[in-house]
């Protein structure tokens, strides 16, 4: 996870769906960007451009975590362990009815209204399981590199034998 604040101001004024700036209304961009380790600035490029938006501005989760090449696994009320974000109602009052963070665990978030990470001050409406793809090393690579290690040191040893053997003659 590599924190990030909305209000950077690299991408603060550009803008979702060409309508809300990253800035005011980004934290579900920027706590995704957050997760996946990606400047906020090419998150949004993507999302923008494969039309992951509603016209309204809301994510679509499920499209946007295949253009990203990420993993949407729903959302769950039930209390996270591993990263994902964290849905709260916080701001509802100020006409902002949702605002997304990076819920890290043990009651600890990154805000990306500041980019920090503290303890949550939230209450918690909802986790939404999005997360990074773990990369699967295929099978052939792993065996491969397993082999030529075991060929590098099967080679060393036997120069190291024969080398030591010439100036440590009691050595063989």
């Amino acid at each position: 996870m590599k924190p990030f604040s909305q209000k950077d101001s690299r991408w603060k004024d550009l803008l979702i769906n060409g309508k809300y700036s990253l800035g005011e209304f980004g934290c579900v961009v920027v706590s995704i960007a957050s997760i996946l380790e990606l400047p906020p600035d090419q998150v949004l490029k993507t999302l923008n451009t494969k039309e992951c938006f509603t016209n309204s501005g809301l994510i679509i989760w499920d499209k946007a975590a295949k253009e990203l090449g990420a993993i949407y696994g729903g959302k769950t009320m039930k209390k996270q362990k591993e990263l994902c974000l964290l849905e709260t109602n916080h701001f509802a009052k100020r006409g902002i009815p949702q605002h997304f963070c990076v819920w890290i665990g043990n009651g600890n978030i990154m805000d990306p209204l500041d980019g920090k990470i503290k303890s949550n001050p939230y209450f918690i409406v909802s986790f939404r399981l999005f997360k990074k793809k773990k990369v699967k090393i295929p099978k052939e690579i792993i065996v491969a590199s397993k082999k030529q290690s075991e060929n590098f040191f099967e080679k060393v040893f036997k120069w190291m034998y024969i080398n030591t053997s010439k100036f440590l003659p009691w050595i063989k």
